[in-house]
């Protein structure tokens, strides 16, 4: 989908919303077929307060609290410097201060939720 909207570079951003997706699915069911993931994607594009809350995907549900918070103020703090270029900020137990994961600008971001709603 997102190759379809001319952008590139991004697969391990959009691996991280799939993943998501199917691993903590709430308030939805998981889903049961890529087409049912892609709207899943989409839905969190559009749904998540990207600008509030950090985007923390648990791959192996073995996030303890004390991470959780950590990850928190690192996103506090992320957002409290004005350099981010990015309204995206994903983070997990692998990357918790969501430095290595490349997500698209500002810009970009705005654009690909409108087109994901």
């Amino acid at each position: 989908w997102l190759g379809s909207q001319l952008l590139a570079g991004y697969e391990e951003f959009v691996e991280h919303l799939v993943a998501a997706s199917f691993l903590t699915s709430a308030p939805f069911e998981t889903p049961t077929s890529p087409q049912v993931g892609l709207c899943r994607m989409c839905w969190l594009l559009d749904a998540f307060d990207w600008e509030r809350e950090p985007f923390v995907v648990d791959f192996d549900g073995k996030l303890a609290a004390e991470e959780r918070l950590a990850i928190r103020r690192s996103f506090e703090r992320s957002r409290s410097d004005a350099t981010s270029t990015s309204s995206f900020w994903i983070a997990s137990r692998f990357d918790p201060h969501a430095i290595l994961l490349p997500c698209p600008p500002a810009t970009v971001s705005l654009w690909l939720r409108r087109r994901a709603k």
